[in-house]
């Protein structure tokens, strides 16, 4: 039985492969979802996309200084509680 480090690279390649041959979308969606779903922290499935990126890029219609601000005035607050 493979290890959930391996089934979430298996899972990975799969959907890499439905991305670049272009593949259905359905078929890109099921294998992003499995990623999604496998019981692993995030560090370990996204730890090839920067803080930074997520950050900005889950901020819809922010912009980069924006994003930052708010990203300083949270860890700012988190630190003083």
């Amino acid at each position: 039985m493979p290890s959930l480090s391996e089934l979430l690279q298996e899972v990975r390649s799969r959907a890499e492969v439905c991305l670049y041959s272009g593949g259905r979308v359905a078929e890109v969606w099921a294998a992003v979802m499995d990623m999604a779903n496998l019981p692993l922290p995030p560090c370990s499935k996204y730890h090839h996309i920067a803080a930074e990126t997520m950050v900005i890029g889950n901020s819809c219609g922010s912009n980069r200084k924006e994003v930052r601000e708010t990203w300083n005035t949270c860890s700012a607050s988190t630190l003083l509680s």
